[in-house]
């Protein structure tokens, strides 16, 4: 649910704050979005690091009786660009997962004075510049896991101290497309029933170029264009491929659906 009244605070009220330990016991997951509103001074009179402080006190707390509760960040550019990178980096320390597309990588390398990586990215995008660009960000806040969706293909990196396995996260990935695809071709909500409708789409071209780009610019293994998977020694990278639907009804939304339909499956499978 969403909503845009002006002097919106994004925050949960000081009435609920409370009951946030008993909420979390209620949940596997948790998606969080509105950083971007922060500002130096808020509408309801808290600074800046008034707010920030309680955004973490309530990831804490929902935490608190669930310590396996796991927090996806999805990113959206903050209109206050000097506070950016502090609150990526904060939030980030109290978080597992962080979900950003091809263009909002570059704000976010401008933020942490990533300046090799983003000029590489914008002399030419693709998977290898995009892991390339990403590394970096997943290490300064601290996660556990990020995923990069672009248009064909996804580049996912998840860090070996990660408890989901990489083929897990593949098949995720997967399961967004299809659902991702879907909502390109109907609109609206993706209907479970029709799941299997969107199996039968094939996966890009531009996905598999991809995946057979990476492979001869890094040397890897024969067995990487089956897997998608490249282990490192602090990490997996994981490029698969994704469904390109002609003429979409809706592109509204797609990065948070993606995102989001893939952190769940991961967590819903493993249980």
């Amino acid at each position: 649910m969403a909503t845009r009244p002006e002097n919106a605070i994004m925050s949960f009220p000081d009435e609920i704050m409370p009951y946030l330990p008993e909420l979390g016991k209620q949940f596997d997951l948790a998606f969080m979005a509105g950083y971007h509103y922060i500002s130096e001074m808020n509408p309801d009179g808290r600074s800046y690091e008034e707010y920030l402080e309680k955004s973490i006190e309530e990831i804490r707390l929902l935490r608190k009786e669930n310590e396996n509760l796991a927090f996806h960040y999805e990113y959206v550019p903050m209109k206050a660009r000097n506070l950016e990178a502090k609150t990526l980096e904060l939030i980030g320390n109290e978080i597992e997962s962080f979900g950003i597309n091809e263009n909002e990588i570059k704000l976010v390398l401008d933020d942490f004075n990533f300046v090799e990586e983003k000029k590489a990215l914008e002399a030419s995008e693709r998977a290898y510049t995009l892991y390339k660009a990403a590394l970096p960000i997943l290490r300064k806040m601290n996660l556990k896991r990020l995923h990069v969706h672009n248009l064909g293909y996804y580049v996912v990196i998840i860090s070996k101290s990660y408890h989901i396995s990489p083929e897990r996260c593949r098949e995720a990935c997967l399961y967004a497309s299809c659902v991702n695809a879907l909502k390109a071709i109907y609109g609206g909500f993706a209907l479970a029933e029709k799941l299997k409708e969107a199996g039968e789409y094939p996966l890009s071209d531009i996905g598999f170029k991809q995946l057979i780009g990476i492979k001869k610019e890094m040397n890897l293994a024969e067995e990487f264009l089956e897997t998608g998977i490249h282990e490192e020694d602090d990490h997996y990278l994981l490029v698969v491929p994704a469904h390109v639907i002609p003429n979409p009804i809706s592109t509204v939304g797609m990065g948070d659906t993606i995102s989001s339909t893939s952190f769940a499956l991961e967590y819903s499978e493993e249980r």
